[in-house]
């Protein structure tokens, strides 16, 4: 895809990550997760959150958050990095932690190159097997993680809202 591009995400690439975050919540979670939750997302704490994270991620570090960019725009993020609480037989796997795009930037294959590279990026770091936590009422995720030859594991999680706690399963790949 021409003018596209994926690289590491730096400090001053907070704003746009928080704006993609916040807005891809908004745009892929109502009627999902409570209202309350959502109106409550804020772009302002998102850009401080990132660029703290991002300012201590070191270029050796095993978390790691990647930017796509079109025509030198930032248009989404991924983070990936060594799966959270693994059980014994998933000790080595990796995750893609998160994923967003802004909304007008989905349905142009941003989101499969972010995410590709993401995942190649895990491989060649000799993560195995790749999994990514989805909810489980997503349908648009779940069919996008299946195009890309994820599937789900059977490992099931709620995620808690206080009124609510939709539930979230585990893809995997390899």
């Amino acid at each position: 895809m021409n003018g596209l591009t994926v690289r590491l995400a730096r400090p001053d690439d907070a704003a746009a990550i928080a704006d993609a975050h916040v807005r891809g919540w908004l745009a892929a979670y109502r009627g999902l997760i409570p209202d309350a939750v959502l109106d409550g997302l804020s772009v302002e704490r998102r850009t401080e959150q990132w660029r703290e994270a991002i300012a201590n991620e070191a270029p050796d570090s095993v978390g790691r958050t990647w930017v796509v960019e079109e025509a030198g725009e930032v248009k989404g993020f991924a983070g990936t990095g060594a799966i959270r609480d693994p059980p014994d037989d998933l000790a080595a796997a990796g995750e893609v932690l998160v994923i967003y795009l802004a909304p007008e930037a989905r349905g142009k294959g941003l989101g499969r190159v972010i995410f590709s590279h993401a995942v190649e990026d895990l491989q060649a770091r000799d993560f195995d097997p790749i999994v990514v936590w989805v909810f489980e009422a997503n349908a648009v995720a779940r069919r996008f993680y299946e195009a890309a030859g994820f599937l789900p594991d059977g490992a099931r999680q709620p995620v808690d809202f206080g009124e609510v706690a939709p539930p979230e399963i585990r893809y995997r790949l390899g």
